[in-house]
C-alpha cells in the first residue's frame, strides 16, 4: 500500500486508544445511553439540498454526489433539524440537518471548524455562512460547503492550493473563502484537489498537478484557483459530469450516462485503463456503461455498476477485492451484487445494498470493517455484514478508514479511526468524531452532533 502524505506533520505512529464507558468532552449521555454532546448552538433555515462531493449515491431514485444524504427532512418533533447530509474528513465529520444548518466536529488543527485559528473546540461547532447550508464535502483535512444562495465556501489545508483563493500556504485557511462568480451545481473536495461541476454540467479543479490530474494536458506546479476546463485528449471538454471522486494524484468522473472516465496518477492502476501509465487528459474506463455510484481513495476506485461493486488499483490490503494485487482494469468484487452506493477507505471499502444495509472488506487494522471484530492484521476477502445498521440511506468515508452510515431517519453511525492521534500532540480538550473520547472504533456507534 502507498503510504498518503497528507500533511508533512501527519505522525504515522499510533496512538493507544482506553476503552471508557464515560461521556467526554461536554458531552452527556440521552436516554438512549448516547454521547450527545451539549452546548451547541442551533440555526434555522431552509431544508437542504443534496450537492456536493465524495462519495456518489443514487438511492430510491435520489441522486446525490454527496458524502451522504437522506430523502427524509423535516424535524424530530421537538423542532430541532435531523442530519440529512454529512461528510467524513481523516479527523473531523461535518453534518447538514434538515433546518440547514451546518456543524463539524473533531479536529480543528487545519482550520476545519472554520473558528478562524486551529485551537481545539470541545463540541460540534455550529458555521454561520449567512444563509442555509445545501451540501459539505470534504474527505481529507479540508471542507467546502454550498449555501442555498447559492454560494460556494471551502476552508482547511491549503498546502497544494486546495481551497482555491490563489495561495499556495503550509498556514491553513482557517475561515470560510467565498469562491465568488463560481457558479457550482457539484463540489468534491479531496486530500489535494478541489473540483467543480458548473451548471453545464463541465468541471473544473484546481490543487495538485503534478500527475496531470486536472486534466488540462500538463504536468507540474499546483495551481491553487479555478482555471480552465477538464478535457478529454482530443480537447474535448469533460461534459455531463454528474459526480466526481478525488484519489490522491487522480481524479474520477461519472457522466450522466452512466460512464466513468479517470485521469491523473496510474502508477497503481488507479485509472482502470488496462495499464499503468499517467494521463494527463480524462479517459473513459472500457466496459463501465451503467455507473451509479463512485468513490476514490488514495490509490484505488471503486464504482457501482450495474448493481456490482468494481474495483481498481492498488489492493495490497484486499481493499479492492479477493486477490491481493494491483488491478489494472475494472474488477467484480463478488458478494455485493444489489449494491447502491460504495465508500472507499485506505485499506477497507464498504458498499451501501439495496436492502439497506452495508458490507465491508479489507483489512482490519483500523476498524473500517466495522462488525466489532477487534483490529488485527487479517485480510477479509469477502464483504461481510456491518452488525445492528438497518435503513441505511447513505454511507460516506475519509482517506484513512473513517466510515460513517445515515438512516432514514436521520441518524448517523460512524466505525473506523478517528486520525486525530496522527495530526500531532494529543489535545485534551479536542472533540473526536465520535463524541466519547475514543479514537477508534471496530463497530458502528452512532453519533449525535445536534443539541
Amino acid at each position: 500500500m502507498r503510504n498518503v502524505v497528507i500533511v508533512s506533520c501527519v505522525l504515522w505512529t499510533l496512538g493507544g486508544c482506553v476503552f471508557e464507558k464515560v461521556c467526554v468532552n461536554g458531552a452527556a449521555r440521552d436516554a438512549s445511553g448516547v454521547c450527545v454532546a451539549m452546548g451547541a448552538v442551533r440555526d434555522s433555515g431552509a431544508d437542504a439540498g443534496l450537492d456536493g462531493g465524495g462519495t456518489d449515491a443514487n438511492i430510491d431514485g435520489m441522486t446525490s454526489d454527496t458524502d451522504g444524504g437522506t430523502d427524509d427532512g423535516g424535524t424530530d418533533g421537538g423542532g430541532r433539524g435531523r442530519i440529512t447530509q454529512f461528510s467524513v474528513g481523516v479527523a473531523h465529520v461535518c453534518a447538514v440537518d434538515s433546518l440547514g444548518t451546518l456543524r463539524c466536529w473533531g479536529s480543528n488543527l487545519f482550520g476545519q471548524l472554520a473558528s478562524g485559528d486551529i485551537m481545539a473546540i470541545a463540541a460540534p461547532r455550529v458555521i454561520d455562512l449567512s444563509g442555509p447550508v445545501s451540501s459539505v464535502t470534504g474527505s481529507a483535512l479540508g471542507v467546502c460547503a454550498q449555501t442555498s444562495a447559492p454560494a460556494l465556501f471551502c476552508w482547511g489545508q491549503e498546502n497544494e492550493g486546495q481551497v482555491g483563493d490563489g495561495a499556495l500556504s503550509d498556514i491553513p485557511v482557517t475561515t470560510p473563502f467565498e469562491h465568488k462568480g463560481l457558479s457550482a451545481r457539484h463540489v468534491a473536495s479531496g486530500a489535494t484537489n478541489t473540483c467543480v461541476t458548473n451548471p453545464l454540467g463541465t468541471l473544473v479543479c484546481w490543487g495538485r498537478n503534478d500527475r496531470g490530474q486536472l486534466g488540462l494536458g500538463t504536468t507540474g506546479s499546483p495551481q491553487p484557483a479555478p482555471g480552465a476546463l477538464m478535457r478529454y485528449d482530443g480537447m474535448m471538454p469533460v461534459e455531463n459530469v454528474a459526480a466526481t471522486a478525488i484519489g490522491d494524484r487522480h481524479v474520477c468522473m461519472r457522466t450522466n450516462d452512466n460512464h466513468v472516465a479517470c485521469v491523473g496518477s496510474n502508477e497503481a492502476g488507479e485509472l482502470g485503463l488496462g495499464d499503468r501509465t499517467s494521463r494527463n487528459y480524462a479517459e473513459q474506463v472500457p466496459g463501465m456503461t451503467a455507473v451509479t455510484s463512485l468513490s476514490a481513495a488514495a490509490s484505488h476506485v471503486c464504482i457501482v455498476n450495474g448493481g456490482d461493486v468494481y474495483c481498481w488499483g492498488d489492493n495490497d490490503e484486499g481493499q479492492a477485492g479477493a486477490v491481493i494485487g494491483v488491478f489494472d482494469s475494472p474488477t467484480l468484487v463478488a458478494g455485493t451484487s444489489g449494491a447502491i452506493a460504495v465508500a472507499t477507505g485506505d485499506i477497507a471499502t464498504c458498499a451501501l445494498l439495496n436492502m439497506r444495509k452495508v458490507v465491508c472488506w479489507g483489512k482490519r487494522t483500523r476498524g473500517g470493517i466495522g462488525d466489532g471484530t477487534p483490529v488485527s492484521d487479517m485480510i477479509v476477502s469477502v464483504p461481510v455484514t456491518v452488525p445492528e445498521l438497518v435503513d441505511v440511506v447513505a454511507i460516506g468515508s475519509s482517506f484513512l478508514d473513517l466510515f460513517c452510515a445515515l438512516t432514514g431517519s436521520g441518524e448517523l453511525y460512524c466505525w473506523g479511526e478517528d486520525a486525530t492521534s496522527r495530526l500531532g500532540p494529543p489535545d485534551p480538550l479536542a472533540a473526536t468524531v465520535f463524541l466519547d473520547g475514543m479514537q477508534l472504533h471496530t463497530g458502528p456507534v452512532r453519533v449525535n452532533p445536534l443539541p
